[in-house]
């Protein structure tokens, strides 16, 4: 029989690049990007406009004092943190760790990872309670996830992880 090799993430995420305008019904929902040098009014302007001029950003908010950005965006955006994280370098400062919300397809196999259309983002569990052999989650199933990303890794460190209720459009009158 043939043997199968793990894919590296790095590779999936490649993959993903490599077929833009997959519109997903899912992704990354917000983002709490703390931020490194960033010092001044002008800089802080630079990353709001560089952030809002991504595809699927739906609001920005940048805090010079506290040194983060604030993202959300809309379902279905086909940004990741790479895209993110690139507009702050480009700006000249230094992404440190963020604090995501994400929403996808769950799955265990070859190692627990969330399927956001063409993204996929690795998930590590740590500390108690935190079992990804439980029963409540089966792969393909949608859940949210909360959690983080340390400033130079893609793996999202899981901090609460829920079933992904399907949000409906306001019904029309």
């Amino acid at each position: 029989g043939s043997t199968m090799k793990p894919i590296s993430n790095s590779l999936l995420v490649a993959i993903a690049l490599a077929f833009p305008g997959v519109v997903p019904a899912e992704g990354l929902v917000e983002v709490r990007q703390a931020i490194f040098g960033m010092d001044c009014a002008p800089c802080a302007f630079g990353v709001k406009k560089g952030l809002k001029a991504l595809p699927g950003v739906e609001a920005v908010r940048v805090s010079l004092n506290d040194g983060y950005a604030e993202v959300s965006l809309a379902s279905g955006s086909p940004i990741s943190m790479v895209e993110i994280r690139e507009v702050i370098r480009d700006n000249g400062f230094t992404p440190k760790k963020a604090l995501i919300r994400l929403e996808g397809e769950f799955h265990r196999v070859p190692e627990p990872h969330l399927q956001a259309g063409e993204v996929v983002y690795a998930l590590a569990f740590d500390g108690p309670g935190r079992d990804t052999a439980s029963p409540e989650w089966e792969s393909g199933q949608l859940v949210a996830v909360t959690g983080s990303i340390a400033a130079d890794d893609s793996i999202v460190q899981v901090e609460r992880i829920e079933p992904r209720h399907v949000r409906r459009a306001p019904a029309e009158d």
